[in-house]
């Protein structure tokens, strides 16, 4: 029963170890990955340090050395298997922070070009507004305005009937510009 508990106490003490070498290099692939690639060190470290505890001498008790192999193998692919894991969830990272950063710049112009159609149609607008509602001033003598009636009976044919209102405005106009000047 001892040898069960030791070989298993020193299994534990292998993963333990094994766990914090895998947790310093990914910290430290982490911070060296160029790319979106961990670093290839990381890795060849990781390697280096398993070979270590691959040693036939670190074989549990009771097991064979085939089972020790196997596991060895198994043990091996299966970081492989995890460095590659965090090789693509980096590179998908990157590329997440690439389509966000084009999302964003996609979304600026977006708006620039609004802005821009936005302020063409107000040119547009005030162009089509000077271009319709021409104000032309014209300087009347008095008496022009109007039609005379000195005789009792008024000859309209040259005349031009115009709303009082506009009447009225244009006789204030001429004052004003008269008061002007």
């Amino acid at each position: 029963m001892s040898c069960s508990v030791d070989a298993y106490l020193l299994s534990c003490l292998r993963v333990q170890k094994m766990r914090t070498q895998t947790d310093n290099s990914s910290n430290q692939s982490k911070a060296q990955r160029l790319c979106g690639s961990l670093a290839p060190d990381a890795l060849v470290k990781m390697l280096k340090a398993m070979e270590e505890l691959d040693a036939p001498e670190n074989t549990p008790e009771g097991a064979s050395p085939q089972i020790w192999e196997k596991f060895c193998l198994v043990r091996r692919a299966k970081v492989e298997s995890e460095h590659k894991v965090k090789v693509k969830d980096l590179t998908l990272a990157e590329m997440h922070a690439f389509l966000q950063k084009r999302r964003n710049e996609d979304s600026v112009t977006q708006q620039e070009i609004k802005n821009l159609s936005d302020g063409l149609k107000s040119l547009h607008k005030e162009k089509n507004l000077f271009l319709t509602d021409i104000m032309v001033q014209i300087l009347l003598k008095q008496g022009q305005v109007e039609v005379s009636t000195t005789n009792l009976t008024a000859d309209y044919t040259d005349s031009v009937l115009s709303d009082r209102i506009e009447v009225e405005n244009l006789n204030t106009t001429i004052r004003s510009t008269k008061i002007q000047h």
